[in-house]
């Protein structure tokens, strides 16, 4: 079980630890610098040349490759973000795609081609968008394309390799929690309570919209057909057997 705690300047010390997930024993712990608290969960990145890494965004150290065995530094980019990173890392071949924010509006959405040890190679940006980056959700790729949903209620269509933007709407609202795709469909839910569908294409198409009657701030998760999501006060599922 992998634990990154990133904090602020002024907080406890930060690290990345690795536990025995039956006993709780701490198998490795790495050091990390501070600067602004990070709440982006690490992921998993399977390069085609060597065994699996994990992959932590955070502005105090930009994007870092582990290995999540030993929690030893494979590669780091420092000093991309200037904020905070919250929404998860995507992971698109061999591209690391992060975004960073704060409060007070300002946004960061870049990606990363991942260094290699085996090759010698060091991680290079391979491109950012500078407008509409989403700072809490988290985007999703889909057939080639990536999709921005970002907390204001703007959406923004890009292909998933370069970056270049093939539609940009506003389907009003604000978000904290991360679209999710199912079936082409992509399904997003607005702290206010309204469940937004559109389609995941390269044309903007708005399919539905539902009143979930009560606020929400949670991701809607997917299992055997049932689409889960939790308001302030109830859990509603969709699809399924009756």
């Amino acid at each position: 079980v992998i634990i990154r705690s990133d904090s602020d300047e002024m907080g406890p010390e930060s690290f990345i630890v690795g536990l025995d997930r039956k006993t709780g024993e701490i198998r490795w712990k790495t050091p990390r610098n501070s600067k602004n608290a990070c709440y982006s969960t690490p992921v998993l990145y399977q390069p085609k040349d060597g065994p699996a890494e994990l992959i932590v965004t955070a502005n105090a150290h930009g994007v870092t490759s582990l290995d999540p065995k030993t929690g030893k530094i494979n590669w780091e980019l420092n000093g991309i973000f200037q904020q905070r990173t919250i929404s998860t890392p995507v992971l698109i071949g061999d591209l690391v795609f992060g975004t960073a924010g704060d409060g007070g509006g300002r946004r960061q959405a870049i990606a990363v081609r991942a260094g290699s040890r085996t090759e010698k190679r060091e991680p290079q940006i391979a491109f950012q968008i500078t407008r509409f980056a989403p700072y809490v959700p988290t985007p999703i790729v889909y057939n080639g394309l990536m999709f921005l949903w970002a907390d204001n209620g703007i959406v923004t269509c890009v292909k998933a390799d370069t970056g270049e933007q093939i539609w940009n709407e506003r389907v009003g609202g604000n978000y904290f929690s991360s679209p999710v795709c199912v079936n082409g469909k992509l399904y997003g839910v607005s702290a206010s309570g309204e469940l937004v569908v559109l389609e995941a294409g390269k044309e903007f198409k708005l399919l539905g919209r539902s009143n979930l009657e009560g606020p929400s701030h949670a991701t809607p998760a997917v299992s055997g057909g049932v689409m889960y999501i939790r308001t302030e006060s109830h859990l509603i599922s969709f699809g399924g057997k009756k």
